[in-house]
């Protein structure tokens, strides 16, 4: 499968995933539909930089570093220089954020190394927020091409393919436990989609000799969730659907149905706005979490105004509700915001966005109102601190659809379009 230069190679490391009936007779049924996707590196950039204090001595290492990950630290530690993972006695630290960030060891390791030529001096280090940028490991890079076909108002067949970075296999390997298996995150939001497709076949492909790649807030779905509910949307588009009741009508499992019905309610959804208004849905499962967006957006004189959002979604039982609504709600402004403005571009081996005003997360002034609703449906108790995220990107490139007739097939929107 080539275009633009780019192909999907039988020999790069792939996986089907999901085969269901028939893909080239499906796909040779009614109008065929094409559409290829693309996402780009993002910065993890949490408020509070890396850093962390070491201290060696001729009894081994103390380590005072935040990690999401404290098993590995030690043999990180360790490793780098020339200890056993025994003598390194390690204190975690609460943080000032991560999304994924303090899962690598940019930081450790640097540190046990300073720590290690000023034997008996505890050191401290900080990185700038330049430096922070330029040591970041950062999201996959990922271009997905899907085929689909659309027959007699309904969808007959989706292809999905994509090809990209490994979030996971690089942090399992810098983390001293290797895998020869095929990266499972790359397929998050790619297989797992609960509608009725008679025809349905998920695949991806390890991109080679590109930037390591690490996990960023949703991991492998923050990308392949909006390609894949951006492509659903097509197929809808092209079958004269409406895009909430034809979701609604094709969902296979009964409590995730309850959660579009839920969010088709909260957001009074009637089919088109008109006047230059748009609303967009999307609908991604990633952690065990059912979660379903409505984006609503207005076309003004100077570009895309994001005015609302609603999200419902199924997590078996509401632990805490106020953090699930700021979990939910934070969780929306990072997919919006870096949606909408974020990307990361090499030149000579190293990034060229190196602080907030080159690569800036949602404004205030830019923030929705979004309304939270949480339901209780599932028999197991799921979490809410990554689910929000992969739907916001798609919800949006579909309100924008609506608004303006506009598709966006690629992240940062703002390459295409104005947003005020």
């Amino acid at each position: 499968m080539e275009s633009a230069g780019i192909s999907f190679k039988p020999e790069f490391l792939g996986k089907e995933w999901r085969k269901i009936g028939d893909i080239e007779a499906g796909l040779k049924t009614g109008k065929l539909v094409e559409a290829e996707y693309r996402a780009p590196y993002v910065a993890h950039q949490p408020l509070e930089p890396l850093n962390g204090i070491g201290l060696v001595t001729d009894k081994g290492m103390e380590i005072w570093v935040g990690h999401q990950s404290p098993r590995f630290v030690q043999w990180v530690a360790a490793t780098a220089i020339g200890l056993k993972p025994e003598q390194i006695t390690f204190h975690n630290q609460w943080t000032g954020g991560s999304f994924g960030h303090r899962l690598e060891y940019e930081n450790v390791r640097v540190l046990a190394e300073i720590a290690n030529q000023m034997k008996g001096t505890p050191i401290k280090l900080v990185f700038s927020r330049e430096e922070d940028f330029l040591q970041d490991i950062p999201r996959q890079i990922a271009i997905a091409r899907h085929r689909g076909s659309v027959d007699k108002s309904r969808i007959v067949a989706a292809d999905l393919q994509l090809a990209s970075t490994t979030p996971l296999k690089g942090l399992l390997e810098r983390s001293g436990t290797p895998s020869k298996d095929p990266d499972g995150q790359l397929a998050a939001g790619l297989w797992n989609v609960y509608y009725d497709i008679p025809n349905f076949r998920a695949t991806s492909y390890e991109a080679q000799g590109l930037s390591p790649s690490t996990t960023w807030r949703s991991v492998g779905a923050s990308t392949s969730g909006f390609f894949t509910e951006s492509f659903i949307d097509e197929l809808i588009h092209a079958a004269g659907l409406d895009p909430m009741k034809a979701r609604i009508a094709m969902c296979t499992v009964p409590h995730y149905r309850k959660v579009l019905e839920t969010v088709a309610e909260m957001s009074d959804w009637k089919g088109p706005l008109g006047n230059g208004r748009g609303r967009g849905v999307a609908f991604v499962e990633s952690f065990g979490t059912p979660t379903a967006e409505v984006v609503e957006v207005t076309a003004t004189d100077r570009g895309i105004r994001i005015d609302k959002v609603w999200v419902a979604a199924d997590v078996g039982k509401v632990v805490d509700p106020v953090n699930f609504e700021s979990q939910v709600q934070g969780g929306v402004v990072w997919g919006l915001g870096h949606a909408i403005n974020c990307e990361l571009t090499y030149a000579k081996g190293a990034v060229q966005q190196t602080n907030y005003n080159h690569h800036e997360a949602m404004r205030i002034y830019q923030c929705p109102v979004i309304e939270v609703r949480g339901l209780e449906n599932d028999p197991k108790v799921r979490g809410i601190g990554e689910p929000p995220v992969p739907p916001a990107a798609p919800a949006l490139a579909n309100a924008i659809f609506a608004a303006t007739g506009k598709r966006i097939r690629e992240m940062p929107f703002n390459k295409f379009i104005d947003f005020v």
